[in-house]
């Protein structure tokens, strides 16, 4: 999924949503200049952040 579809997904912040990308908290790939991050990726996150509550 592109950024703009995670962050819809995640209900994020343009911020949030990049700043996981560079952190490695999600993991990416560039597609010439475009991020795509796997659903799988933002869903393990999910369920990490959710385990910490």
């Amino acid at each position: 999924m592109t950024v703009i579809e995670m962050r819809e997904y995640m209900r994020a912040s343009r911020n949030k949503a990049y700043g996981l990308i560079w952190s490695g908290g999600v993991a990416s790939y560039r597609l010439g200049r475009k991020f795509l991050v796997s659903r799988a990726s933002v869903d393990a996150y999910i369920e990490s952040r959710s385990r910490r509550r």
